[in-house]
């Protein structure tokens, strides 16, 4: 006699309260993750990571951190891969199975930029590229690394603001800057909230891009978290994230996490640029050589991310964003602290998320294909 398929789910769903599984657990980078007793819902298909991205944080979410991280590493071509439309199309459908959809992919061989736009229903997301050698700089290999060591400090003006930026770091933005603020416009014209990336290299073009949308184009920016971000621009610059932009839009500073892995020699780069002029003395009665100093300046809450000993990591939320900090010369190396954001605050959500109730958020978080 055939069981009523309303009966079976009845009994399915007593048997699974009445029989609980023994608890397994599996150790997943470097961290023991342990599997809850089955039940009913353990036969619902499990959320995907993006599930659990708040698009309205101002900040303070460690589960965002570690997603835009996680994005901000997706975004380089791993060593074994080549940069091409099929790269594309296997990328867009990496995120896709994390829960993420991939907009659109540009790449600016000239500039070196590379930028990914990705959507969830509430949110957009602009990913900017770290430096990267290599076929992904289809015309020019040493883009990034001339972009990155072009640190003469140009006058610009951003909305109403006269300030002093990094060559490199503006043309590299300013290369995709009207095919961001084209998606970003219409996305924030649906009302979904804008978020911004990068790690290295594309955490400073996410820096400029930031403070443009908001003080040229009225674009509110919800979040701006960059990995291992070396400084953008001077003072002035910095008062574009610590004042309100016209239209009474919010300022990016308390919006802005700033990450550093402690050692990090990047994030120590561009104190200051000094240039050298003629400028006329009356004293002399003729021209002499003078020169000016631009000082450059990170933005936003600095957290400092520090290696503990044997790949343990703990954050300090605490930190002065211009606190004089050490550089280690391996820094720049491929298991360098250069390259340990996304495995520290890997560590960080296995702290944050420590409860029963948030074990299926941890294991989802921490089964992501993290580099």
């Amino acid at each position: 006699m055939k069981m009523p398929v309303s009966l079976a789910i009845v009994t399915l769903f007593v048997c699974s309260l009445t029989n609980p599984a023994r608890a397994q657990s599996r150790q997943i980078g470097g961290t023991y993750l342990s599997n809850s007793n089955f039940a009913w819902w353990s036969f619902l298909p499990p959320p995907k990571a993006f599930a659990y991205f708040d698009e309205n944080d101002s900040g303070d979410s460690t589960v965002n951190a570690f997603l835009l991280s996680y994005l901000s590493d997706e975004v380089y071509p791993r060593s074994d891969e080549t940069f091409n439309d099929d790269w594309i199309e296997d990328f867009a459908d990496d995120l896709e199975d994390d829960g993420i959809e991939l907009i659109d992919y540009e790449s600016y061989a000239w500039t070196g930029t590379e930028v990914a736009i990705m959507e969830l229903d509430d949110a957009m997301i602009v990913v900017f590229r770290g430096s990267h050698g290599g076929d992904s700089n289809a015309v020019n290999f040493f883009a990034d690394w001339l972009t990155d060591i072009n640190g003469t400090a140009i006058q610009r003006t951003i909305g109403s603001q006269s300030v002093y930026v990094h060559e490199g770091f503006w043309y590299a933005s300013d290369s995709a800057y009207d095919d961001v603020l084209s998606y970003v416009s219409a996305a924030h014209a649906e009302g979904k909230k804008i978020w911004l990336t990068g790690h290295s290299l594309g955490g400073a073009n996410a820096t400029i891009t930031a403070a443009r949308l908001q003080w040229e184009d009225g674009i509110p920016v919800q979040g701006l978290h960059t990995f291992g971000s070396p400084r953008v621009g001077n003072q002035d610059f910095k008062k574009l994230f610590t004042d309100d932009a016209p239209g009474g839009i919010p300022a990016l500073q308390d919006r802005t996490r700033r990450w550093v892995v402690e050692g990090d020699w990047a994030t120590t780069l561009f104190q200051f640029y000094r240039q050298w002029r003629l400028q006329w003395s009356w004293w002399v009665m003729g021209f002499v050589p003078t020169y000016f100093d631009v000082h450059y300046y990170h933005v936003g809450q600095t957290n400092l991310i520090k290696d503990v000993g044997t790949n343990s990591f703990e954050i300090d939320y605490d930190i002065p964003s211009n606190r004089g900090m050490p550089a280690n010369l391996s820094s720049l190396s491929q298991d360098g602290e250069h390259m340990q954001y996304t495995e520290g605050l890997a560590e960080e959500i296995a702290r944050v998320l420590d409860s029963d109730s948030q074990q299926t958020q941890r294991n989802t978080l921490l089964n992501l294909d993290i580099r």
